[in-house]
């Protein structure tokens, strides 16, 4: 049964329906859309079928070209086939969209008959010869909302759809055309859960490998630890030497059991507190340095160590713990 019909003077818009007409079947499918040559068989009544096609129609398209007015006198005649239709389309309550061609203007109501005025009253669409592949998607996307695509149509977006995506959803793209919709669907649903499925796994596995660089380059400057208590600086770098701010600093006493915690700042230092350590003290530290995406760089040492060494570098006993 059509949900659009589409009403339009021959002598002045005939190749503007027929695109139309194409533009419409391809969106909505060929048993949607009702045009008088195309839609009519030879045996048809002509009358008789319109009417019928109106009565059944969601929607009725009434195509004004730039000279409509100039015929408005056929309008006032009972036998004018644009008169009968849109009153066809009134008497059954027909959505009626005037569709304004190549800059027409919408009539004015008063040099319409009276029967024919509430036309007018309904908002208009433009179709322009240089914008027509754009102004047919725009009125399709409006109409869409009150007329329902046949099951052929959908069918077929859906192939075009898998073929405009490339391999693999291409390779389903021949079967969804020739199953029914309800199958088209099912069938298109197992491709396209499988990319969104790898894309996930993905995303998870680089997760979990992380996209950094070890953290191979922590300075700790000169003087940094007293003989009894002080602080312990250093600057986190990757392994091209480029700075990495807010990564997490721990500092940990293995012996005591006691962890201190400080981030980077916008130049890569930190600075956390290193408590009692004497001149003798042989408390198993650990420094530790995280960032989300990067592996953790750690390193173990005793902590009057700090006292004979310039910098902190990684060497046989640093572990990397991924």
């Amino acid at each position: 049964m059509p949900g659009i019909f589409i009403s339009y003077r021959r002598n002045e818009s005939a190749g503007h329906a027929g695109r139309l007409f194409d533009r419409l079947t391809a969106r909505f499918g060929d048993d949607r859309v009702f045009m008088d040559v195309d839609t009519l068989g030879p045996s048809d009544h002509f009358a008789t079928r319109i009417e019928k096609a109106i009565a059944t129609a969601d929607v009725m398209l009434v195509l004004i070209g730039p000279n409509w007015m100039a015929q408005a006198d056929r309008l006032a005649r009972p036998e004018d086939f644009i008169r009968r239709e849109i009153l066809a389309a009134l008497r059954v309550e027909c959505r009626l969209v005037p569709v304004c061609l190549d800059g027409a203007a919408m009539p004015d109501a008063a040099t319409l008959p009276a029967d024919l005025r509430p036309l007018v009253g309904n908002e208009c669409a433009v179709l322009r010869h240089g914008e027509f592949g754009r102004d047919c998607d725009h009125l399709a996307d409006v109409l869409a909302a009150f007329v329902r695509p046949s099951a052929e149509a959908m069918r077929r977006g859906l192939s075009a759809a898998l073929a405009r995506a490339g391999w693999p959803l291409s390779w389903w793209a021949g079967l969804v055309r020739r199953t029914s919709p309800r199958a088209a669907l099912a069938i298109a649903a197992v491709p396209i859960a499988l990319v969104w499925a790898l894309t996930v796994a993905g995303a998870w596995w680089q997760g979990q490998q992380g996209q950094g660089d070890d953290f191979t380059q922590l300075q700790v400057t000169d003087n940094a630890v007293k003989a009894t208590a002080g602080f312990l600086n250093g600057t986190v770098t990757d392994d091209v030497d480029r700075i990495v701010e807010d990564a997490v600093v721990t500092l940990s006493n293995l012996d005591a059991q006691r962890n201190t915690e400080t981030t980077t700042d916008s130049s890569g230092e930190f600075t956390i507190p290193y408590e009692a350590v004497g001149a003798t003290s042989q408390s198993r530290l650990e420094l530790a340095v995280s960032k989300p995406r990067y592996k953790k760089y750690r390193e173990t040492f005793v902590g009057n160590a700090l006292r004979y060494r310039r910098s902190l570098r990684p060497e046989t006993e640093v572990a990397h713990v991924p």
